[in-house]
Protein backbone atom coordinates (compact mmCIF):
# COMPACT_ATOMS: atom_id res chain seq x y z
CA UNK A 1 0.00 0.00 0.00
CA UNK A 2 1.24 3.34 -1.02
CA UNK A 3 1.46 5.29 2.20
CA UNK A 4 4.07 7.97 1.49
CA UNK A 5 5.30 9.73 -1.97
CA UNK A 6 7.27 12.97 -2.47
CA UNK A 7 11.40 12.53 -2.41
CA UNK A 8 11.20 8.89 -3.02
CA UNK A 9 9.45 9.07 -6.26
CA UNK A 10 11.92 11.34 -8.02
CA UNK A 11 15.51 9.16 -7.21
CA UNK A 12 15.37 6.69 -10.02
CA UNK A 13 15.01 9.41 -12.41
CA UNK A 14 17.40 11.28 -10.34
CA UNK A 15 20.04 8.62 -9.96
CA UNK A 16 19.75 7.73 -13.85
CA UNK A 17 20.61 11.19 -14.43
CA UNK A 18 23.41 11.60 -12.02
CA UNK A 19 24.98 8.16 -13.69
CA UNK A 20 24.70 9.37 -17.47
CA UNK A 21 25.88 12.83 -16.27
CA UNK A 22 28.93 10.58 -14.83
CA UNK A 23 28.63 11.96 -11.32
CA UNK A 24 29.11 8.73 -10.02
CA UNK A 25 32.61 8.46 -8.87
CA UNK A 26 33.09 4.08 -10.52
CA UNK A 27 30.53 3.25 -11.37
CA UNK A 28 30.67 1.83 -15.39
CA UNK A 29 27.23 1.90 -16.63
CA UNK A 30 27.30 5.19 -17.89
CA UNK A 31 26.80 4.00 -21.41
CA UNK A 32 24.24 1.77 -20.77
CA UNK A 33 22.47 4.42 -18.59
CA UNK A 34 22.32 7.34 -21.77
CA UNK A 35 20.64 4.08 -23.60
CA UNK A 36 18.44 3.55 -21.25
CA UNK A 37 17.42 7.60 -21.10
CA UNK A 38 17.52 7.85 -24.75
CA UNK A 39 15.14 5.14 -25.09
CA UNK A 40 12.57 6.31 -22.78
CA UNK A 41 12.95 9.97 -24.78
CA UNK A 42 12.39 8.67 -28.33
CA UNK A 43 9.84 6.16 -27.01
CA UNK A 44 7.97 8.73 -25.32
CA UNK A 45 8.36 11.34 -28.55
CA UNK A 46 6.96 8.16 -30.75
CA UNK A 47 4.29 7.84 -28.20
CA UNK A 48 2.88 11.36 -28.10
CA UNK A 49 3.36 12.41 -31.48
CA UNK A 50 4.30 9.79 -34.39
CA UNK A 51 1.88 7.19 -33.27
CA UNK A 52 -1.16 10.03 -33.17
CA UNK A 53 -0.13 11.53 -36.73
CA UNK A 54 0.24 7.65 -37.99
CA UNK A 55 -3.29 6.95 -36.74
CA UNK A 56 -5.09 10.02 -38.20
CA UNK A 57 -3.42 9.05 -41.61
CA UNK A 58 -4.62 5.80 -41.69
CA UNK A 59 -8.42 6.86 -40.60
CA UNK A 60 -8.65 9.62 -43.07
CA UNK A 61 -9.98 7.38 -45.42
CA UNK A 62 -12.80 5.69 -42.65
CA UNK A 63 -16.02 6.45 -42.67
CA UNK A 64 -17.12 8.82 -40.15
CA UNK A 65 -20.86 7.51 -39.92
CA UNK A 66 -21.59 5.23 -36.95
CA UNK A 67 -22.70 1.95 -38.16
CA UNK A 68 -25.98 1.41 -36.00
CA UNK A 69 -26.80 -2.48 -35.55
CA UNK A 70 -29.93 -1.50 -33.70
CA UNK A 71 -33.20 -3.25 -35.64
CA UNK A 72 -35.27 -1.28 -34.72
CA UNK A 73 -33.69 1.98 -35.70
CA UNK A 74 -34.49 2.79 -39.15
CA UNK A 75 -30.89 4.43 -40.32
CA UNK A 76 -29.77 1.12 -39.77
CA UNK A 77 -28.96 -1.55 -42.29
CA UNK A 78 -30.34 -4.20 -40.24
CA UNK A 79 -33.75 -2.39 -39.83
CA UNK A 80 -36.30 -4.67 -39.45
CA UNK A 81 -39.61 -2.79 -40.15
CA UNK A 82 -42.26 -5.18 -38.76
Amino acid sequence: MLTRAGADDITPPAGLMLVAGGSVQGYGKAGRTRAVIGGLIVSTFATLSILPSLYVILQSGASTKSPSLNPMDPASRYYDPK
